[in-house]
């Protein structure tokens, strides 16, 4: 899922769901959480921000075609 604007927190939504949700602000988060998926049978949804310093190609182009401002 892409977002643009305010961060909506993801890993509530799937808590609310009965789901297990966390929000991963660091990649040394990804190996704890891996296992710890590997060793349950439910899913788990890891809401990963990336820096809004980081532009995909198709934004680019999206944006260059005059459909924002960059």
């Amino acid at each position: 899922m892409l977002e643009i604007g305010p961060r909506t927190d993801i890993a509530a939504i799937a808590k609310g769901f009965g789901l297990r949700g966390t929000t991963v602000t660091d990649l040394r988060q990804l190996k704890p959480l891996f296992d710890a998926y590997a060793a349950q049978d439910t899913a788990d949804i890891w809401n990963i921000h990336v820096s809004d310093q980081v532009v995909s190609p198709s934004t680019r182009r999206t944006v260059g075609r005059g459909h924002g401002k960059m």
